[in-house]
């Protein structure tokens, strides 16, 4: 496990709110769709595929930003600067990079 999680020393009331996360920090079915290179292909697959197609338009969108963010690593570490062309000031503007680099990709 990646050691995150939460709980409780004491009992908590029924329906107490623990923490409010927004939006904007989710990931979503809307980030697949408005995506800029993959949003329609995503968007096809959605009304193709039956029963759970949603959650394999976010995994695929995922997959595709965590490829993105190796590139980028790749780059980096190549000498080569966030700044440094279009290619790369998009790949410095993954949205989830922080997350993606919390997930246990490799075995």
């Amino acid at each position: 496990t990646g050691g995150y999680g939460m709980f409780a020393n004491d009992d908590l009331p029924e329906g107490e709110l623990l923490l409010r996360i927004p939006r904007d920090c989710c990931v979503t079915i809307d980030d697949a769709l408005n995506d800029m290179e993959c949003g329609p292909a995503f968007q096809h697959l959605l009304e193709q595929a039956g029963s759970g197609a949603d959650t394999v338009v976010i995994a695929g969108y995922l997959a595709k930003e965590y490829l993105l963010l190796k590139e980028y690593d790749r780059r980096l570490k190549a000498g080569e600067k966030p700044d440094g062309d279009a290619v790369m000031r998009r790949l410095s503007k993954i949205k989830f990079a922080p997350y993606l680099r919390t997930l246990p990709w490799e075995r």
